[in-house]
């Protein structure tokens, strides 16, 4: 007999970044991420399988620095150095971007552009391929409360099988040093 098989997809992907000012316009900046994933497979009405798996992501830890500031008809330009150093069986990758950035009151707008070259590792049963990534980024800052803000974006993978569209939410927090 044959049956209809449904499965069920559920992710949460939560990251966290931390960043230090190194000198005046010039950051440091370390990332990490942990995910849950849980699957169900029904045939009819019955449960046949379900798997849970959480893990972490790959550390990211990179350099930025301001190189043109804000002024009346030139945005903040913000390169970037980034790499992200493999928590499993993944591979290293080096690579970088650059950040547009102007302030139309009561928001920030910004966009940006990255590039990622991922170098293969050799594996005993398979070497995967080298990967590259083009994937621009764009939304606006706004402030919830001193040091608090909201940032809503849009990411376009431009390369690769599938076309990617990326929503994504942060809510940044800034300490204030003491110093």
């Amino acid at each position: 007999s044959v049956t209809l098989g449904v499965v069920e997809r559920d992710s949460f992907i939560s990251s966290l970044t931390l960043r230090y000012g190194l000198f005046p316009d010039t950051e440091l900046f370390a990332s990490g991420s942990l995910s849950r994933s849980s699957s169900q497979t029904f045939a009819g009405a019955n449960e046949t399988a379900s798997t849970t798996d959480i893990g972490f992501g790959d550390i990211t830890l990179g350099l930025r620095k301001t190189v043109i500031h804000e002024a009346l008809d030139v945005p903040d330009v913000i390169p970037t150095f980034k790499g992200d150093i493999p928590t499993g069986d993944g591979s290293i990758s080096l690579g970088g971007g650059v950040a547009l950035v102007k302030s139309f009151d009561p928001v920030v707008l910004f966009a940006n552009v990255n590039y990622g070259h991922t170098f293969a590792r050799d594996f005993s049963d398979v070497t995967p391929r080298k990967r590259e990534s083009f994937d621009p980024q764009s939304g606006p800052t706004s402030l919830l409360a001193s040091g608090f803000y909201i940032e809503p974006t849009v990411s376009f993978n431009l390369n690769g099988v599938g076309n990617d569209v990326v929503l994504g939410l942060s809510l940044p927090y800034t300490f204030q040093s003491g110093l």
